[in-house]
C-alpha cells in the first residue's frame, strides 16, 4: 500500500517560522509502515507548498494529515 503522510502548513507563515519543528509524530508513524512493507512519503507542506503535485506523482491509497489548532485558519 501507498502511504502519503502530511504535516500541513500553518495559516500564517509566521507560525512556521515561530513553530518550525520536524514532524517526529509523522516520522514515527512513517517507518512503522515501511517496517511492514508498505511505501512511505512525508510531505511537509511548511517546505514543499506544492503538495497537490506529489499527490498526482505518487498516487496513494491511503493519506495521513496531522495538525495542532495553530494550522487551523
Amino acid at each position: 500500500m501507498k502511504v502519503m503522510l502530511i504535516q500541513p502548513p500553518s495559516s500564517t507563515s509566521f507560525m512556521d517560522k515561530v513553530y518550525m519543528y520536524e514532524p517526529l509524530g509523522l516520522e514515527y508513524l512513517g517507518s512503522g509502515f515501511k517496517e511492514d512493507g508498505h511505501e512511505v512519503l512525508l510531505l511537509d507542506a511548511r517546505l514543499e507548498p506544492d503538495f497537490e503535485s506529489a499527490f498526482r506523482s505518487f498516487r496513494p491509497d491511503m493519506v495521513g494529515i496531522t495538525g495542532y489548532t495553530n494550522q487551523i485558519s
